[in-house]
């Protein structure tokens, strides 16, 4: 009977040791995941009124901006996205406002029954040159230019705000999958700490990029096969 007691004793000792390290393991490790989580630290804040024109690549109608943050992490080229919460809609992006601050844009909009209604809101107003209308939403919005004079400045619903993507976001030029225009528009894009290297450009647009070192100095690219350097703006 001694000898079953003193095994039963052990056996909840032992128990107990496993239960002390198990616990102290489980604290540790989310300590040190609440301090890497701490110093990594940082947050984008969504602006709005505000949308990123001529950079959206890809257009959803869904339920909540979080879905809309959620497609934005499954897109390996989504930079930032605009989202409209009256309409839900959700655009993506594969630019940040940093790289092409020109593109980020806001204005009136009205929820009208008929495109004609916005015709007629369009000439109410002197500055009015054009005007868009989404038959589904029924959005009515006006530019202050024709596309033909400038087609980056339509105008963005007072519903709209946008955010750069947080999470996972490649850097612009990094991968040939989301080439930049310029070494220019990388370090606008990723901010004055950005290095000289060799990033993806495609400065012709015809979707062909080519690995080309940056000096990010003075944000120049310098190919070796024509032996010059050109600044593109």
């Amino acid at each position: 009977m001694a000898s079953s007691g003193t095994k039963q004793i052990q056996h909840k000792q032992r128990s107990m040791w496993w239960l002390f390290r198990h616990f102290r393991f489980v604290f540790l490790a989310s300590t040190m995941e609440f301090f890497t989580a701490n110093g990594q630290c940082r947050a984008e804040v969504n602006i709005q009124g505000m949308t990123l024109k001529r950079s959206v690549f890809k257009r959803w109608s869904l339920a909540a901006p979080h879905l809309c943050d959620v497609k934005c992490g499954q897109e390996i080229t989504c930079q930032s996205y605009n989202y409209n919460r009256k309409y839900q809609i959700c655009e993506l992006n594969n630019r940040s406002k940093e790289a092409r601050p020109e593109n980020f844009l806001s204005a009136p909009a009205w929820s009208l029954a008929a495109p004609h209604l916005c015709d007629v809101k369009c000439g109410q107003e002197i500055t009015c040159q054009s005007n868009n209308y989404n038959r589904k939403y029924k959005i009515c919005e006006l530019n202050n230019c024709t596309k033909e004079a400038r087609p980056e400045n339509f105008l963005s619903a007072p519903a709209w705000f946008y955010i750069r993507r947080l999470k996972g976001r490649p850097p612009l030029g990094s991968i040939p999958e989301l080439p930049a225009l310029s070494c220019h528009e990388i370090k606008a894009s990723d901010g004055k700490h950005t290095i000289s290297g060799k990033y993806w450009l495609d400065p012709t647009r015809k979707g062909k990029a080519k690995l080309i070192y940056c000096n990010m100095v003075n944000e120049v690219w310098i190919s070796s096969s024509v032996d010059a350097s050109l600044k593109l703006l």
